[in-house]
């Protein structure tokens, strides 16, 4: 997360298609993200995104269990 340049950058082991990628923040999600910030005083190593206390480690992961979760069936799964 680069704050002082608006962008988050998705290392390439956590991307879908292998590769890295830097994108732009929002203003609204830069400063809610620099509140949650503010609030927690995280070390550098600390993740902002968890499930269960643990970084995700894919999202199709934590979108299939979200499907499975609310019980939806034949949803076609990326």
């Amino acid at each position: 997360m680069d704050f002082v340049n608006a962008s988050a950058t998705v290392q390439s082991r956590h991307s879908k298609n292998g590769e890295t990628r830097t994108v732009p923040l929002s203003d609204d999600l830069l400063a809610a993200l620099t509140k949650l910030k503010e609030e927690r005083k995280p070390k550098s190593e600390d993740y902002v995104f968890l499930l269960d206390g643990e970084f995700w480690k894919s999202w199709r992961e934590a979108f299939n269990g979200a499907v499975e979760r609310a019980g939806i069936q034949e949803f076609p799964i990326p």
